[in-house]
Protein backbone atom coordinates (compact mmCIF):
# COMPACT_ATOMS: atom_id res chain seq x y z
CA UNK A 1 0.00 0.00 0.00
CA UNK A 2 1.33 3.43 -0.88
CA UNK A 3 1.49 6.37 1.51
CA UNK A 4 -1.48 7.99 -0.22
CA UNK A 5 -3.60 4.89 0.45
CA UNK A 6 -3.46 3.54 -3.11
CA UNK A 7 -2.73 -0.12 -3.73
CA UNK A 8 0.07 -1.40 -5.93
CA UNK A 9 0.28 -4.63 -7.88
CA UNK A 10 3.20 -6.69 -6.56
CA UNK A 11 4.37 -7.56 -10.11
CA UNK A 12 7.85 -8.54 -8.97
CA UNK A 13 6.39 -11.10 -6.56
CA UNK A 14 3.60 -12.51 -8.69
CA UNK A 15 5.65 -14.12 -11.47
CA UNK A 16 6.54 -17.71 -10.66
CA UNK A 17 6.21 -17.46 -6.88
CA UNK A 18 5.58 -20.68 -4.96
CA UNK A 19 4.87 -21.34 -1.29
CA UNK A 20 8.17 -21.31 0.56
CA UNK A 21 9.96 -20.05 3.63
CA UNK A 22 13.63 -19.18 3.33
CA UNK A 23 16.43 -17.54 5.24
CA UNK A 24 16.84 -14.74 2.70
CA UNK A 25 14.66 -12.68 0.43
CA UNK A 26 10.92 -12.25 0.24
CA UNK A 27 8.71 -15.25 0.97
CA UNK A 28 5.22 -16.18 -0.16
CA UNK A 29 2.80 -18.63 1.42
CA UNK A 30 -0.87 -19.42 1.12
CA UNK A 31 -2.38 -20.13 4.54
CA UNK A 32 -6.06 -21.12 4.68
CA UNK A 33 -6.65 -19.46 1.31
CA UNK A 34 -4.93 -16.16 2.24
CA UNK A 35 -1.77 -15.21 0.32
CA UNK A 36 0.85 -13.89 2.73
CA UNK A 37 4.17 -12.20 1.91
CA UNK A 38 6.95 -11.67 4.42
CA UNK A 39 10.47 -12.19 5.62
CA UNK A 40 12.13 -13.94 8.52
CA UNK A 41 15.47 -13.57 10.21
CA UNK A 42 17.37 -14.95 13.15
CA UNK A 43 20.18 -14.03 15.48
CA UNK A 44 21.49 -16.50 17.98
CA UNK A 45 18.58 -18.65 19.13
CA UNK A 46 15.82 -16.11 18.42
CA UNK A 47 13.89 -15.86 15.16
CA UNK A 48 11.61 -13.05 14.03
CA UNK A 49 9.46 -12.25 11.04
CA UNK A 50 7.16 -9.69 9.47
CA UNK A 51 4.26 -10.74 7.24
CA UNK A 52 1.40 -9.05 5.44
CA UNK A 53 -1.41 -9.73 3.02
CA UNK A 54 -1.46 -8.43 -0.55
CA UNK A 55 -2.25 -4.71 -0.47
CA UNK A 56 -1.15 -4.42 3.16
CA UNK A 57 -4.64 -4.77 4.64
CA UNK A 58 -3.40 -7.07 7.42
CA UNK A 59 0.07 -7.46 8.93
CA UNK A 60 1.76 -9.35 11.75
CA UNK A 61 5.20 -9.10 13.35
CA UNK A 62 6.40 -11.90 15.59
CA UNK A 63 9.39 -13.23 17.44
CA UNK A 64 10.17 -16.77 18.62
CA UNK A 65 12.74 -18.22 21.00
CA UNK A 66 12.53 -21.91 20.04
CA UNK A 67 14.05 -24.78 21.97
CA UNK A 68 15.42 -26.13 18.67
CA UNK A 69 16.50 -24.50 15.39
CA UNK A 70 15.35 -27.50 13.35
CA UNK A 71 14.16 -26.13 9.99
CA UNK A 72 10.89 -28.04 9.62
CA UNK A 73 9.88 -27.36 13.24
CA UNK A 74 10.57 -23.63 12.78
CA UNK A 75 8.46 -23.63 9.58
CA UNK A 76 5.54 -25.20 11.47
CA UNK A 77 5.78 -22.61 14.26
CA UNK A 78 5.96 -19.68 11.83
CA UNK A 79 3.06 -21.02 9.74
CA UNK A 80 0.92 -21.51 12.86
CA UNK A 81 1.74 -18.02 14.18
CA UNK A 82 0.99 -16.27 10.88
CA UNK A 83 -2.13 -18.37 10.23
CA UNK A 84 -3.56 -17.57 13.67
CA UNK A 85 -2.82 -13.85 13.36
CA UNK A 86 -4.12 -13.33 9.83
Amino acid sequence: MLADGGEIEPWAWAEGAVDRFSTGGLLRAEIDGTVVWGNTGSMGRSASGVFGTVGGRRAVVGSLLPASKEGELMRKHVTALVGAAL
